[in-house]
This record gives C-alpha cells, sequence and structure tokens, in this order.
C-alpha cells in the first residue's frame, strides 16, 4: 500500500493516494515512512496537523500501545528518542501516561 501511495503521489493522483495512504496507516500507524507520505498529502491538499491526528485516531483507535509521544508533531513510539525521527524536533519525545 506504501508503494501504491507513493506511486500515486508521484503521478499527481490524490484520491488513489488518499485511499493506499490509509491502508497503509491502518497497517503501521507508527511508521515514520508512512507518516512522510501522509504529511506530503496533506501538504499538498493545504491540510494541517488537525486531519493527520484525524486519520490516526481512524486508522488505529485505541490500538496504539507506544509509550512515548512528540510533543510537537504528535508521532509516537515504543522507544524514547532525545530527537524526534520524525520531525526532527529535540528534546519534544516525553512518555505518555493514561489519563
Amino acid at each position: 500500500q506504501l508503494v501504491r501511495g507513493r506511486a500515486a503521489l508521484e503521478r499527481g493522483d490524490p484520491a488513489a493516494a488518499e485511499g493506499a495512504l490509509r491502508a497503509a496507516l491502518a497497517a503501521r500507524p507508527t511508521s515514520p515512512r508512512v507518516q512522510r507520505l501522509v504529511w506530503r498529502l496533506l501538504r499538498e491538499r493545504d491540510e494541517g496537523v488537525e486531519t493527520f491526528e484525524a486519520w490516526l485516531a481512524q486508522a488505529d483507535g485505541d490500538r496504539f500501545v507506544d509509550g512515548f509521544l512528540c510533543l510537537r508533531c504528535r508521532f509516537r513510539s515504543a522507544e524514547l528518542f532525545a530527537r524526534c525521527p520524525h520531525c526532527h524536533e529535540w528534546g519534544s519525545m516525553t512518555e505518555e501516561r493514561p489519563v
């Protein structure tokens, strides 16, 4: 699905890219590669963080088990990083605790 989404983006077909990337995001919601392509699609459509978070929620619901969250871009990870691998912000990763 990731390859199909990338190919659709490169040929300028956002509708096909959206379908493929939603499927890829559902399968691997914490994959930086999938998230980068989703961000690329949303940038091309002038959509932002709220739309990205809605996609994540729709794709994954409550399945996230990752313990760390980037406060800047909302990237999730099972391991703690000093620098977020998605947005490259230093010191933005924090432990996510249930409310």
